[in-house]
């Protein structure tokens, strides 16, 4: 039977919620139009749709759950997507709150996404002190005015979210096969010319090493190998939540490290 993981998203008005669901949605799957949600009814109806999260690793089957509000049920979910409105102060109340009634559960991914840019260096400060406090990324659909895009390369927005879910371990991850084979072989060496003291520059020398290809695989299955033995650790009652949170960020940012530098590569 085939795992599917799931992404939680709740946080302001339901219709918020969905909109940034579907912008996220659209972005891993370029294909879509638009977005089939289904209602599921259960204690706590919410909005589904399914989506394939593919990197040049690993695929996952991933379900996203629109929820207008949620029972505490954190234990069926991997990552969570808390949407607010810096408009309005009860919309980052119910994420703060939200966050308190967690308590030591700890999502691969969980991110307090706003609406908008947040008014106010003060306030932004103190947002972004307290998502650090908890264990929150803060990511803005809209870049503020004060900020200088030229200053900063990293991804944003839903680039940004995107990004975070593609460098999270899902339990529904199946590393690809033929993760090599999209890349082009290195050329055959010709005969050697005789050694000249500056060599000329060919095009085969910016050619990917096959063996540095099967070397990343490589570091991938055994990374994921690791997250596995590591989160069967977690799971035992004696180990603190702050622990759980400090291994969980450590495996993120080697993850993110690895498919940083293959994005980095197939850029140049």
């Amino acid at each position: 039977m085939t795992t599917t993981s799931r992404v939680l998203v709740l946080g302001a008005t339901h219709a918020a919620n969905q909109q940034v669901a579907e912008a996220v949605l659209k972005k891993i799957d370029t294909s879509k139009d638009t977005i089939a949600w289904s209602k599921v009814e259960r204690e706590s109806s919410f909005l589904s749709h399914g989506v394939i999260i593919s990197t040049k690793y690993y695929t996952a089957p991933v379900e996203f759950h629109v929820h207008a509000d949620l029972c505490d049920d954190w234990a069926s979910y991997e990552a969570c997507l808390l949407i607010w409105d810096p408009s309005d102060k009860a919309s980052w109340a119910r994420v703060q709150d939200t966050v308190e009634r967690m308590e030591d559960h700890s999502f691969d991914a969980l991110l307090a996404i706003s609406t908008s840019s947040v008014d106010g260096t003060m306030s932004l400060q103190n947002t972004l002190d307290w998502c650090l406090d908890h264990g929150v990324e803060h990511v803005a659909l809209e870049r503020a005015e004060s900020e200088d895009p030229a200053s900063n390369d990293e991804a944003t927005g839903i680039d940004r979210v995107v990004e975070a879910l593609q460098c999270t371990m899902w339990k529904s991850m199946e590393v690809k096969a033929n993760s090599s084979s999209d890349v082009a072989p290195t050329p055959a060496p010709q005969a050697a010319p005789p050694v000249a003291e500056n060599p000329p520059v060919t095009e085969a020398m910016f050619q990917p090493s096959s063996n540095n290809v099967d070397e990343d695989a490589t570091n991938f299955e055994s990374l994921l190998q690791e997250v596995q033995s590591i989160r069967a650790q977690l799971n035992r009652e004696d180990v603190s939540d702050d622990q759980r949170r400090a291994r969980a960020a450590d495996m993120a940012m080697r993850l993110w490290n690895l498919l940083g530098e293959d994005d980095d590569s197939d850029s140049d």
